[in-house]
């Protein structure tokens, strides 16, 4: 179960940015607390990629287990 809140977003670019027309992403956005920010968690295939599917089955998996430790490293 994750541990922090996350949105997921997909979409596929048409071009007119920086991501070629027909690249679809898989991304989780997730808040790492209060002033913290934010990580991503993401994937990409041209349309076609067989590879894609299982790919975000990974990112899926990730996104429910995240846990993030802040580790202080003495000076």
């Amino acid at each position: 179960m994750a541990t922090l809140p996350a949105a997921k977003i997909t979409g596929t670019a048409t071009g007119a940015g920086a991501v070629p027309a027909g690249v679809t992403q898989y991304t989780y956005v997730v808040d790492r607390g209060t002033g913290a920010g934010v990580v991503t968690i993401q994937t990409a295939a041209r349309e076609g990629a067989t590879d894609f599917e299982a790919n975000t089955q990974v990112v899926d998996l990730m996104a429910s287990k995240i846990e993030i430790a802040v580790i202080v490293i003495p000076q």
